[in-house]
């Protein structure tokens, strides 16, 4: 069960977000604990950039920051939760060029140490720092809303990737560490076909021997087409 408020403030120049889950997700003991998601204040400074901070979803992977209402499945593709970086506190920004069809965007976040993630603050100095680019090759596109459920009259094309730096501290895997996360993914609509696939990378080295190295990877594809407009969508993922 969750509770969410969201609105802006002084002619639309600030937005805010609110969004509790009083379930929540069960602890090491089966006990389930209520927690806040997102807790964050964005400041639209101009038409085309913007200022978040708090908590709130990495912009690393596609899939993980489209929300559940919004997906073509009922729930997120194994890959998308296997390489997803979850939400933490952080400071990023956001811009748009060229009409929109450019998209950039920027964060600084607490990172993957011990102790650390959603609802706690930092414990280290070491953070986690994430870019991003999204082009919209043929037309805008909302990504963020799988599947054409709008029936796109023209052909949307949209291209995006992500890139992640981390350098963080667990117990479990020895220390010390630093990993990369990279995700690319590619999104298609046209009168009711939704085409969506992404891929992951990841490398993660300990520090202590500089030879340890974890290189998982791991992709989705997922399409539909809405046999009755807006309504009935019959869909494949893989």
């Amino acid at each position: 069960v969750t509770l969410g408020v969201s609105g802006t403030a002084m002619h639309e120049e600030f937005a805010y977000k609110l969004d509790a889950d009083f379930v929540g997700t069960s602890n090491s003991s089966g006990e389930s604990t209520p927690h806040l998601r997102d807790a964050w204040i964005q400041w639209n400074a101009c038409d085309w950039g913007s200022v978040r901070m708090g908590q709130y979803k990495t912009q690393a992977g596609r899939q993980f920051n489209a929300d559940d209402q919004s997906l073509q499945f009922a729930d997120r593709s194994n890959s998308s939760d296997q390489f997803s970086l979850g939400r933490q506190n952080g400071l990023s920004g956001w811009g748009n060029f060229a009409n929109g069809m450019v998209e950039l965007s920027a964060g600084i976040y607490n990172g993957l140490s011990d102790g650390e993630g959603i609802n706690r603050g930092g414990t280290d100095t070491k953070h986690t720092g994430i870019v991003a680019i999204r082009v919209n090759a043929m037309g805008k596109m909302n990504v963020l809303e799988e599947g054409d459920i709008n029936w796109t009259e023209d052909p949307a094309l949209s291209l995006g990737a992500s890139y992640a730096y981390s350098d963080a501290s667990q117990a479990a895997i020895g220390g010390d560490f630093t990993q990369d996360n990279i995700a690319v993914d590619a999104n298609f609509k046209y009168m009711g076909w939704g085409f969506h696939g992404e891929y992951f990378y990841q490398n993660t080295e300990v520090d202590d021997s500089g030879t340890d190295e974890i290189k998982p990877q791991g992709f989705y594809a997922q399409g539909g087409y809405y046999v009755m407009p807006k309504k009935l969508e019959v869909a494949a993922r893989y």
